[in-house]
């Protein structure tokens, strides 16, 4: 028996290409770090490693904690070779023959080799992972930056070795995964919309197959007599299907050049649309609207095959007919209760189809509304915020931390500004989360430690904000980690764990069981802030807030946030921002500027395309059933004309006959509903609830008021579609009735 494939071992058949799409150098620049983060985050990449001794690692290492998600390792690095942008060995004194006399890393493997002390390569190893961990990373994997941990037997030895000691970094990870190269590009909460969308346009397409076969029901059963006729004089039944067929072929095809030409307005419209976007809210650049010829034709296929099926079985019943009987029955049409029974069943269907799409985009709706509605605690439009980084070696560890203080004390200073603080969290969106420890508790494993969000913010940051503290004493530009480390938490968490009673002078402290980090004094309590974008579903807001400018080590990266004066805006501040912080330094560059709104909007700016068709699914498909059974109700008043004339002749009122076509309209209505509506239960509550987390947001799939909600809307449509079929019944002439052929 022959060997298996590594396809056929991870589940492929033999021959399939796979591709392995990772990132290495994270860290390395801000650019390396803004693609190869962004890349992730899209699906873009499955994976990637990071160059911890390079300047932008910290960077990093706030993404890591934001998303501990993220399959990120150690891009264990010995060399440096970069002509005039270099980086030093982590181990710094510890690790003095990995350096040139410049104090960087060599340039080349074949100097490393000669003048690498081995022990002093593994410090350094070491040393770089145990900064990582000491960063709040958890790598998933180790590799090598040119290949140096391979350098020689040696060097792999201790590559191995590592691996070995560390396998809480990955303990998570006990397998590997491969996926082919079009699931990398597109992620899983994409796949999964669109395949819902491609249900929805699905549906929306039985819906108007209904309502063609209902038309030809109609039309075949008005000519009845006519197509009687036609089998006398000899048409063969083949003759009679292939007649109506044909009529069903021209309307489709008139139908089909319609579409295309509306789906070619509707796409040249949404492109222009995402174009006219502000920069940084359109879609990612690979997502292009175009019609591709396969799709197209696919399409038009579909529709054609579609609507031929929809006309056929009109045809067959109609063939089927005794030309005798249909003679005897003066012209009237096909009034058979087989053709009764069957476009009653079609509006049922179709009613069922409906209420099924209706739910389905209502919860769509609800879900990009709670995003949008999302309450962080603050107005978002209020204040400006914007990224700032110290590179590596422009300033000491003392020296960041004096000229994060000194920053704060100028742009306080400036007239420009009402208010200034700092903060870690990225965009005003996305701060720091994991595992914390309360003092007093007690943790057998490290499931039962409560999981928070955290984030570092400077003195003044509250009030920046607009918040008002509930208890105890802002940060000082004083208080830091190597004196008293203290916290504020706020609401949730303070209400989580002592109820009532006064959360100062308790302890917590983040969970890291590589380095256990120190216990802090609470000594405030603040309302509640979300701490997370619009796509986190956490409903625990816990969480509390460290010092940032007293952090150690001292921070690198930082979020600066303003405040306006009264009566100017705060999106106005972009340029007076850019100057302050240019007089402090004109080397240290600012990035993503605008208002925390302004983000949140960015984020969600392909969710807004999809709720939008969403609606129009749910708009045709709510129409189309409207026309529908308003069609079939206006058929079946115009078929027992007769009837309802002997019945008024025989003494019944208006009132009876109104009551009788409400009636049927009403069981209709009612058996369409409960078969939708407990379809879509089944559907979206049992079926696909799994999949739903990473599509719905914040939305229970059974929400009994969205069921109810689409229930009600139908019930109207539908009454008002009986109520002109029924008014219209109600004045028959009994006289001109009975005479009615």
């Amino acid at each position: 028996m022959s060997q298996q494939t590594i396809q056929e071992k991870l589940g492929y058949p033999k021959n399939t290409k796979l591709l392995i799409l990772h990132g290495d150098d994270i860290g390395v620049s801000h650019s390396q770090n803004m693609a190869s983060l962004t890349a992730l985050g899209k699906g873009f990449i499955s994976s990637g490693s990071i160059m911890v001794p390079c300047p932008w690692f910290p960077e990093v290492a706030a993404y890591a904690i934001a998303h501990p998600e993220a399959d990120l390792g150690l891009h264990l690095t010995l060399t440096s070779e970069w002509k005039y942008y270099k980086w030093g060995p982590v181990a710094k004194d510890k690790a003095i023959s990995l350096s040139n006399n410049k104090g960087f890393l060599y340039d080349d493997l074949d100097s490393l080799g000669k003048m690498a002390k081995l022990k002093e390569v593994e410090l350094e190893l070491r040393a770089q992972i145990d900064r990582a961990i000491q960063f709040g990373i958890r790598p998933t994997h180790f590799d090598s930056h040119m290949a140096g941990c391979f350098f020689n037997k040696e060097y792999l030895k201790i590559y191995i070795q590592l691996a070995r000691e560390y396998p809480k970094t990955n303990q998570n990870f006990t397998a590997a995964t491969v996926k082919p190269l079009a699931h990398s590009l597109i992620g899983l909460q994409f796949r999964q919309t669109v395949w819902a969308m491609l249900v929805a346009v699905i549906l929306v397409l039985l819906i108007a197959c209904v309502n063609v076969m209902n038309m030809q029901f109609g039309r075949v059963a008005l000519r009845a007599k006519e197509l009687a006729i036609r089998g006398a004089l000899g048409a063969t039944r083949w003759r009679l299907v292939r007649q109506i067929l044909t009529e069903s072929l021209v309307v489709a095809v008139f139908g089909a050049v319609a579409g295309v030409l509306l789906a070619y307005w509707s796409v040249d419209l949404l492109t222009r649309a995402m174009d006219a976007l502000p920069s940084g809210f359109g879609l990612p650049y690979w997502v292009r609207f175009t019609i591709d010829a396969r799709v197209l034709a696919f399409t038009v296929a579909i529709t054609l095959v579609a609507t031929l099926v929809s006309g056929l079985v009109p045809a067959l019943i109609s063939a089927q007919s005794n030309a005798a009987e249909m003679m005897k029955e003066g012209g009237r049409g096909n009034s058979s209760r087989l053709v009764n029974i069957i476009t009653r069943l079609l509006v049922i269907g179709q009613i069922a189809l409906t209420a099924a799409l209706l739910i389905a985009a209502t919860l769509e709706i609800r879900s990009i509304r709670n995003q949008l509605q999302l309450d962080y605690g603050y107005d978002e439009n209020a204040i400006y915020s914007a990224r700032m980084a110290l590179l590596e070696g422009a300033y000491t560890e003392d020296g960041r931390r004096e000229f994060f203080k000194r920053a704060v004390r100028e742009l306080r200073a400036n007239p420009e500004f009402d208010s200034a603080a700092l903060s870690d969290r990225f965009q005003m969106t996305f701060a720091g989360g994991g595992q914390y420890e309360v003092d007093g508790q007690n943790y057998l494993t490290d499931r039962d430690r409560p999981r928070g969000n955290f984030e570092s913010v400077s003195d003044n940051y509250f009030s920046t904000l607009g918040l008002k503290l509930l208890e105890g004493r802002d940060f000082t530009i004083d208080d830091g980690d190597t004196k008293q480390p203290v916290a504020i938490v706020n609401a949730s968490l303070a209400r989580k764990h002592w109820g009532n009673q006064s959360a100062l002078g308790h302890q917590v402290r983040i969970f890291n069981p590589g380095e256990p980090a120190p216990w802090r004094t609470i000594v405030g309590v603040v309302p509640d802030t979300l701490m997370q974008g619009p796509f986190d579903q956490q409903n625990d807001t816990a969480g509390f807030c460290m010092p940032l400018l007293g952090a150690s080590p001292a921070t690198q990266f930082c979020t600066i946030v303003v405040r306006p004066r009264a009566g100017q805006r705060a999106d106005t501040l972009g340029p007076a921002l850019t100057k302050a912080v240019t007089q402090l330094d004109s080397d240290v560059p600012i990035y993503f500027p605008g208002t925390p709104a302004r983000w949140h909007n960015a984020n969600l700016s392909g969710n807004r395309i999809v709720v939008s068709l969403f609606a129009i699914f749910g708009g045709v498909a709510f129409v189309l059933s409207a026309v529908g059974l308003y069609g079939v109700m206006s058929f079946s008043v115009s078929q027992r004309t007769q009837e309802f004339g002997i019945r008024m002749a025989l003494g019944a009122d208006a009132r009876r006959i109104f009551r009788m076509v409400m009636t049927q309209g009403a069981w209709q209505l009612v058996i369409g509903l409960v078969l939708g509506a407990g379809a879509a239960a089944l559907l979206l509550g049992v079926l696909v609830a799994a999949a739903l987390r990473n599509i719905l947001f914040k939305v229970n799939a059974l929400d009994p008021s969205i069921y109810l909600a689409v229930a009600g809307v139908l019930t109207i449509v539908a009454a008002l579609s009986c109520f002109v079929p029924a008014r219209r019944a109600t004045r028959v002439d009994p006289v001109t009735a009975l005479r009615y052929e």
